[in-house]
């Protein structure tokens, strides 16, 4: 039985990112492409938590080079064993993966969307990549090659307390520097 959570959204804690060079700028990638790895090759993971907010056990960098994505780096932790006893706290890179292809290697595993985020947090939620960003920015490859990009514009979520209370300041107003009062229809 495994101890930890199988998919981000089964995930409680927010989870670090992975990174995604892209047009020359480095985005949060809220996806798992190296997982897909993983399910293909028919084993598991070999990376280990090493906290809460990495129940992956990796961060990768990715990058889309000529239309091609490529793994570029990784900073993964595996168990050690110390004096009997099993901790997380060896530090491995890609050629820990694959060791023919120590600088970069072709995600040609990766078939299906990506989601990228770009912008501040509109919404933080404490759980997986469910927070909202201003922009996502969906990649949808097919063998590791890009085939379409959309990006979608998000808007502040309204809270339903927050709708409810019409004269009351807006947290999101304040947080941004926005010196707005919610005005009720009756006004």
């Amino acid at each position: 039985m495994d101890f930890f959570p199988r998919r981000s959204n089964e995930i409680m804690t927010a989870q670090a990112t992975e990174k995604l060079i892209y047009k020359n700028e480095v985005l949060p990638l809220c996806d798992e492409p190296l997982r897909r790895y993983f399910e293909l090759m028919g084993m598991p993971s070999p990376f280990a938590a090493p906290h809460t907010a990495l129940w992956r056990g990796y961060v990768g960098t990715w990058e889309i080079i000529d239309t091609r994505l490529y793994l570029v780096h990784l900073k993964g932790f595996v168990r050690s064993d110390q004096k009997g006893v099993s901790v997380n706290n060896q530090v491995v890179g890609l050629d820990f993966l694959f060791p023919d292809f120590p600088d970069r290697i072709f995600a040609h595993w990766v078939s299906g969307r990506l989601r990228a985020t770009k912008g501040g947090v509109l919404k933080y939620v404490h759980g997986g990549f469910m927070s909202v960003y201003e922009q996502d920015i969906f990649l949808e490859f097919k063998d590791g090659h890009l085939q379409s990009v959309t990006v979608k514009d998000n808007e502040i979520p309204v809270q339903e307390e927050e709708a409810d209370a019409p004269g009351r300041p807006n947290v999101l107003d304040l947080l941004f520097g926005r010196n707005k009062t919610r005005q009720s229809d009756d006004e």
